[in-house]
């Protein structure tokens, strides 16, 4: 038995892979290799809101917006970005893009 090992970006490719051998009649294993799926993403928009009056140290909130798309690329942000920052009364002082993908393995 040989093993041949594919490094894969979808399920797609490894379950291509697998039907070529069976229809070849290799006498081959398929294996794959582990990869992350997109779960959830969303976006933080960390605002400075200014001084705290007692303790004189700044006061930053966030602003978030969920169920983003996990394709969403860094200059499609900096674009939606740059329309809803001016909306806001605070200064934006970061945009965070956080993401949370699931282990699959094969």
């Amino acid at each position: 038995m040989i093993s041949i090992c594919i490094y894969y970006l979808s399920g797609t490719l490894y379950k291509m892979a697998r039907e070529v051998l069976r229809v070849l009649s290799f006498s081959m294993e398929v294996c794959g290799m582990a990869q992350f799926v997109p779960v959830k993403s969303s976006v933080a928009l960390r605002l400075n809101l200014g001084a705290d009056p007692e303790s004189g140290k700044a006061v930053h909130r966030a602003v978030s917006i969920s169920r983003v798309s996990p394709d969403l690329t860094a200059e499609q942000l900096d674009a939606v970005s740059a329309k809803v920052i001016p909306l806001f009364v605070h200064p934006v002082i970061s945009v965070e893009k956080a993401g949370t993908d699931l282990l699959e393995s094969a």
